[in-house]
């Protein structure tokens, strides 16, 4: 169990993880599955593909945290994210209304530069 009245950084949390720490599982949960679920229903559109594979990577996380190399928790878990959308497509599991919808979105927000890298990276992993 972890103590709630301290702030634990991501190495400490990695440290514990690898100890099977529950407590530092569920900060590590707590901590980034809202960025890691807008991230890839960014990408898909679908709520439930989306549920799936963040709790696939946390599923993933939890059962190999032992043999897990991690040194910076929110880059593996945005990488783990890119690669699960992209097998995901890969996979043909994409519904065709999501190209419909996909067309229909106002993006009214100009894309950043780590949008345009996740992009790249998305598109270069499906090829």
């Amino acid at each position: 169990m972890l103590n709630n009245h301290h702030t634990y950084s991501d190495l400490e949390l990695i440290s514990l993880l690898k100890k099977v720490n529950i407590g530092a599982f569920d900060a590590i949960y707590s901590q980034h599955w809202a960025a890691m679920y807008q991230s890839a229903f960014y990408l898909l559109r679908d709520e439930d593909a989306v549920m799936d594979i963040v709790q696939d990577i946390f599923t993933g996380l939890w059962e190999k945290c032992q043999q897990l190399d991690i040194q910076v928790m929110l880059a593996y878990l945005r990488t783990a994210v890119r690669f699960k959308v992209a097998n995901y497509i890969k996979a043909g599991k994409i519904h065709s209304s999501f190209y419909t919808e996909l067309a229909g979105i106002d993006m009214p927000n100009t894309p950043g530069p780590q949008d345009f890298l996740e992009l790249n990276d998305l598109k270069t992993i499906i090829q």
